[in-house]
Protein backbone atom coordinates (compact mmCIF):
# COMPACT_ATOMS: atom_id res chain seq x y z
CA UNK A 1 0.00 0.00 0.00
CA UNK A 2 1.21 3.38 -0.90
CA UNK A 3 1.01 5.55 2.38
CA UNK A 4 0.21 8.71 0.32
CA UNK A 5 -3.10 7.48 -1.44
CA UNK A 6 -4.29 8.36 2.46
CA UNK A 7 -3.08 11.92 1.86
CA UNK A 8 -4.73 12.32 -1.30
CA UNK A 9 -7.24 15.51 -1.41
CA UNK A 10 -9.70 16.33 -3.76
CA UNK A 11 -11.13 20.03 -3.30
CA UNK A 12 -14.89 20.04 -3.76
CA UNK A 13 -16.35 23.58 -5.03
CA UNK A 14 -19.95 24.75 -4.88
CA UNK A 15 -22.29 27.08 -4.24
CA UNK A 16 -25.19 25.02 -2.50
CA UNK A 17 -23.57 25.07 1.02
CA UNK A 18 -24.01 29.30 0.30
CA UNK A 19 -27.87 28.56 -0.81
CA UNK A 20 -29.21 26.29 1.47
CA UNK A 21 -29.41 28.98 4.31
CA UNK A 22 -30.87 31.48 1.45
CA UNK A 23 -34.01 28.69 0.68
CA UNK A 24 -34.33 28.26 4.37
CA UNK A 25 -34.67 32.24 5.16
CA UNK A 26 -37.09 32.32 2.30
CA UNK A 27 -39.12 29.67 3.76
CA UNK A 28 -39.23 31.50 7.18
CA UNK A 29 -40.36 35.14 5.30
CA UNK A 30 -43.01 33.55 2.85
CA UNK A 31 -43.66 30.24 4.52
CA UNK A 32 -47.50 30.33 2.80
CA UNK A 33 -46.14 30.68 -0.68
CA UNK A 34 -46.14 28.37 -3.42
CA UNK A 35 -43.65 27.44 -5.65
CA UNK A 36 -44.40 25.78 -8.98
CA UNK A 37 -42.30 22.48 -9.92
CA UNK A 38 -41.79 19.51 -11.77
CA UNK A 39 -43.33 16.61 -10.06
CA UNK A 40 -41.85 13.21 -11.27
CA UNK A 41 -43.65 9.93 -9.84
CA UNK A 42 -42.90 7.00 -11.48
CA UNK A 43 -42.86 7.75 -15.36
CA UNK A 44 -45.48 10.71 -14.63
CA UNK A 45 -44.11 14.45 -14.72
CA UNK A 46 -46.47 17.05 -13.86
CA UNK A 47 -45.92 20.81 -12.83
CA UNK A 48 -47.61 21.76 -9.28
CA UNK A 49 -47.63 24.34 -7.02
CA UNK A 50 -46.30 22.90 -3.42
CA UNK A 51 -45.94 25.23 -0.61
CA UNK A 52 -42.18 26.26 -0.07
CA UNK A 53 -42.07 25.34 3.42
CA UNK A 54 -43.09 21.34 2.00
CA UNK A 55 -40.95 21.47 -0.79
CA UNK A 56 -37.43 22.75 1.26
CA UNK A 57 -38.46 20.84 4.31
CA UNK A 58 -38.46 17.69 1.79
CA UNK A 59 -35.38 18.77 0.14
CA UNK A 60 -33.84 18.86 3.76
CA UNK A 61 -35.15 15.39 5.24
CA UNK A 62 -33.08 13.92 2.16
CA UNK A 63 -29.96 16.01 2.84
CA UNK A 64 -30.32 15.04 6.85
CA UNK A 65 -30.78 11.07 5.45
CA UNK A 66 -27.81 11.66 3.22
CA UNK A 67 -24.99 12.82 5.81
CA UNK A 68 -23.62 9.60 6.78
CA UNK A 69 -23.41 8.67 2.89
CA UNK A 70 -20.58 10.68 2.26
CA UNK A 71 -18.07 9.10 5.06
CA UNK A 72 -17.29 6.31 3.34
CA UNK A 73 -16.53 8.07 -0.23
CA UNK A 74 -12.96 9.52 0.00
CA UNK A 75 -12.85 11.73 -3.00
CA UNK A 76 -15.03 14.59 -3.27
CA UNK A 77 -18.98 13.95 -2.84
CA UNK A 78 -22.01 16.07 -2.03
CA UNK A 79 -21.56 18.08 1.17
CA UNK A 80 -25.01 17.09 2.49
CA UNK A 81 -23.30 18.06 6.69
CA UNK A 82 -23.00 21.79 4.98
CA UNK A 83 -26.10 21.47 3.81
CA UNK A 84 -27.79 20.84 6.66
CA UNK A 85 -25.95 23.11 8.70
CA UNK A 86 -26.92 25.73 6.21
CA UNK A 87 -30.95 25.26 6.56
CA UNK A 88 -30.17 25.48 10.46
CA UNK A 89 -28.25 28.24 10.20
CA UNK A 90 -30.40 30.29 7.95
CA UNK A 91 -33.42 29.42 10.09
CA UNK A 92 -31.44 30.78 13.66
CA UNK A 93 -30.24 33.89 10.98
CA UNK A 94 -33.77 34.82 10.04
CA UNK A 95 -35.44 34.39 13.44
CA UNK A 96 -32.30 36.46 14.80
CA UNK A 97 -32.89 39.74 12.31
CA UNK A 98 -36.91 38.89 12.77
CA UNK A 99 -36.50 39.74 16.27
CA UNK A 100 -34.60 42.53 15.70
CA UNK A 101 -36.88 44.26 12.87
CA UNK A 102 -40.03 43.63 15.68
CA UNK A 103 -37.33 45.74 18.24
CA UNK A 104 -37.04 48.06 16.02
CA UNK A 105 -40.57 48.99 15.19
Amino acid sequence: MNPLQYLTVVPSLGASGAIAPVMRAYTVIYSRVKIRTLVVILAFLRFARIPAALLIGFWFLTQLCNVGSVASVRRGGVAHVVHVGGILYGAATMRLLEDLRRLAN
